[in-house]
């Protein structure tokens, strides 16, 4: 059921200010060499100015990537987002409730989250208005959203009031807010995350708990809109939060398959999965970045929540410090 739109606590979500300079003029078009030699001088110094002003603004893709996130400002989580090197932090939601799970729309215009309420929100970043998408029965709350690559719908995970043992996986679409659960079981299946090309919806699912004396959650895959789950990999372990880069070819999760909660990767193009962070502490949450080359992830390696940028190439990780040196906890990062 939609709600409508409101403004979280009155509180709009602030406007960019863009970086501008002025160009030098164009000189004028004469004949000859002493044309020539102005247009070189004129193009070398131009570059000049253009690369200065990257360097000074950060223009780069990868200075250009923002995080969503939640941090705990205030007593309880709300959501924020600042570019990637902390800085240019907002805040866009103040509430007694907290929320969760932000991921951003592919326009990049809006954010869809989730709260301890139960609800799903999705916020537009241009007015701040707040969408709610109340679940349709009482018992039900949604948790861990994902957009479709065309933003008609979002993957969602259905908890049930009063009951720990059983989830569903559901397909919300935003048009009409119409409820799919394309894979009824009396089991657990958390962290939907859809594929780029739209046509699969990765998750996890427990396969063995009680019996097994340990939880052996394993990550599945659902073609959309039709066809049967098929498990993708035999960890023998307890898997999170599924990923797939943006080329479809590589999937990051966490497991503890190495002992500890650490992020690993599965190559489709090998066949190889292989481990990404080692550290004793929990590493939870991979999101990849647009362009593929980073992977932010929620960490307690620093005593609370924390989050860190991991470069998947040379393996060399970063914290992300929106609050400078504040010992403010962040956690659920989404590129």
């Amino acid at each position: 059921m939609f709600l409508g739109s409101s403004n979280l606590a009155g509180h709009k979500v602030g406007q960019n200010e863009n970086y501008r300079q002025a160009c030098p003029l164009v000189p004028q078009v004469r004949r000859g060499t002493l044309q020539v030699i102005e247009w070189f001088a004129y193009l070398l110094v131009f570059g000049l100015l253009i690369e200065s002003v990257s360097a000074e603004t950060g223009s780069s893709d990868h200075a250009k990537e923002k995080l969503a996130f939640v941090a705990n400002l205030d007593g309880n989580w709300d959501l924020f987002i600042a570019d990637i090197d902390g800085t240019n932090r907002k805040r866009l939601t103040e509430t007694p409730y907290d929320e969760a799970d932000p991921v951003w729309s592919p326009d990049r215009r809006n954010i869809a989250f989730s709260g301890t309420d139960g609800y799903l929100r999705v916020v537009n970043l241009t007015t701040g208005e707040v969408g709610e998408y109340k679940p349709d029965s009482e018992e039900m709350r949604y948790r861990q959203p994902s957009y479709s690559p065309d933003a008609s719908k979002i993957a969602l995970s259905i908890h049930y009031r009063g009951t720990i043992d059983r989830t569903d996986l559901g397909v919300l679409s935003l048009a009409d807010t119409t409820l799919d659960i394309p894979v009824p079981e009396n089991s657990l299946q958390l962290f939907p995350s859809w594929s780029p090309d739209g046509e699969t919806i990765y998750y996890v699912k427990v396969t063995c708990n009680v019996g097994c004396g340990r939880i052996i959650q394993e990550v599945w895959s659902l073609p959309w809109p039709e066809g049967f789950p098929k498990q993708e990999l035999l960890t023998n372990s307890h898997c999170q939060s599924p990923d797939l880069s943006p080329d479809g070819t590589e999937l990051v999760f966490s497991s503890n398959q190495g002992g500890s909660f650490d992020l690993w990767k599965h190559s489709y193009a090998t066949g190889e999965t292989v481990r990404l962070t080692y550290d004793p502490a929990l590493d939870i949450g991979p999101s990849w970045s647009k362009g593929g080359a980073t992977v932010a992830f929620t960490s307690t390696r620093d005593a609370g929540f924390g989050i860190y940028i991991l470069n998947v190439k040379s393996g060399e990780i970063k914290p992300f410090r929106p609050f400078g040196d504040e010992p403010i906890e962040c956690k659920n990062p989404d590129f």
